[in-house]
């Protein structure tokens, strides 16, 4: 992967003929694409250019943003559900990969539950996450950077069971290599999310969230705005298994996003109509932890994991992503911290690699969640 290389390096409205623009005559493209006249860098050109890299970008955004806010929930109900003293470390004793309850005499982890001390029923928690991506082609190539951001509230309903809400904003900033230009976007909204513990080892957890969109794109000839929404659901069910001190995580997950964009009229006066993006994917994965007892209430785990996802993207018919699909299938590679500071205060650090099984896509992510219970 060359992603901090090519990441450094963009269009600039000055390049004449950008070579992105040359090489449409070549390479295949949605059959709207096919309305550019007058050359490189005309108007016409660079408005269908931008309308073709619209579906392009949203998907890439879609997949990037389902999959930090889906992780940053299920890592926030696991920590709340997966045992009142989830973070403490597991009697060497145990057996092979029982679940870790904080009081090991008890057989029952209903009963160890109602027996914790105190446990908390509130806990508020926040997640920062940034994800830089390369795409490598002709008609969907880009690079830039998603900041996303999160902040939530829930409450315990029941021993089992925890519901919240959530606001969530992103930020995207990007390269684009059909029109040669850029483009940016801002997300705003909100949701709400819960989790409950099926069996003293199985955890389910959901979300469901709705945003505003708000986008600007430029090219050498033309600029636009246009503004939209987005409408996004995720669930996860995870195995909280452990032995001793070690831990292990099998998950597996599903989301859709949709996004609808309005139309809009360009700068040199060309009209793009509305249009639509989805993306559904499915994920399988696991996680391999080791605790470590700092005494006092606190502890560290770091721990690596590594999933499988397999997604599908699906545009509305005027915006048909054909001529640079990505691979269905990738593989994502992740290490973390995961840190008890007292008793309710914790942290947590995880940098993600994306795009390992497909040749013309990766991404790096990095993440930091806190959370307060009380």
């Amino acid at each position: 992967m060359d992603l901090l290389r090519r990441a450094t390096k963009h269009w600039r409205g000055s390049v004449p003929v950008p070579l992105a623009l040359l090489l449409m005559t070549a390479v295949p493209l949605p059959a709207h694409a096919q309305v550019i006249k007058g050359g490189a860098g005309s108007p016409g050109a660079d408005a269908a250019a931008l309308s073709v890299e619209r579906p392009y970008l949203a998907a890439q955004m879609q997949r990037q943003s389902a999959l930090a806010i889906a992780s940053a929930v299920r890592g926030h109900i696991g920590a709340l559900l997966a045992g009142a003293n989830s973070f403490a470390v597991a009697s060497a004793t145990a057996p092979a990969f029982a679940y870790a309850q904080p009081a090991p005499q008890q057989d029952n982890g209903l009963a160890a539950f109602a027996a914790a001390k105190a446990t908390p029923k509130w806990s508020t928690w926040g997640d920062l996450n940034a994800t830089w991506s390369d795409r490598n082609d002709a008609v969907a190539g880009n690079n830039g950077r998603l900041d996303a951001g999160t902040i939530a509230i829930d409450y315990r309903i029941v021993e089992r069971g925890v519901i919240g809400v959530l606001g969530s904003f992103e930020h995207g900033d990007y390269d684009t290599t059909l029109s040669g230009g850029t483009m940016k976007s801002w997300a705003v909204g909100g949701g709400v999310y819960g989790g409950y513990a099926l069996t003293d080892v199985l955890i389910v957890d959901a979300l469901a969230q709705w945003q505003a969109l708000d986008t600007d794109v430029s090219s050498p000839a033309a600029t636009a705005s246009y503004r939209g929404n987005r409408v996004q659901l995720a669930a996860n069910l995870t195995a909280y298994l452990t032995r001793g001190v070690y831990s292990l995580r099998p998950t597996a997950g599903i989301s859709y996003t949709r996004d609808d964009f309005d139309g809009y009229t360009d700068s040199a006066g060309i009209f793009t109509g509305s249009q639509w993006t989805a993306t559904t994917a499915g994920s399988a994965g696991v996680e391999v932890g080791r605790e470590f007892d700092l005494g006092g209430g606190r502890s560290i785990e770091p721990w690596l994991g590594v999933k499988a996802l397999l997604e599908s993207t699906s545009s509305s018919p005027g915006a048909a992503i054909t001529g640079g699909e990505l691979d269905p299938f990738d593989v994502t590679a992740s290490a973390g911290l995961r840190a008890r500071l007292t008793e309710r205060l914790s942290f947590t650090l995880k940098t993600e690699v994306g795009g390992l099984a497909r040749s013309d896509y990766s991404t790096i992510m990095a993440d930091g969640t806190f959370a307060l219970e009380f």
